[in-house]
């Protein structure tokens, strides 16, 4: 939870490849991660982002 939460905090603060990292990381501790970050209000910025798509899945 902590690199999701990381992820979420710098995706907050507009920090694109920090978050992306983050969240990647999260994702391979627990794929679960996919589907929460595709719907976590958190991640709005990202939402239409290729890089963004490519690790949660389209």
């Amino acid at each position: 939870a902590v690199w999701f939460n990381k992820a979420c905090a710098q995706a907050l603060l507009s920090r694109k490849e920090d978050a992306l990292n983050s969240l990647k990381k999260a994702i391979e501790l627990n794929p679960g991660y996919k589907s929460v970050a595709k719907n976590n209000p958190d991640f709005s910025k990202l939402v239409g982002d290729a890089d963004f798509l490519k690790i949660v899945g389209e």
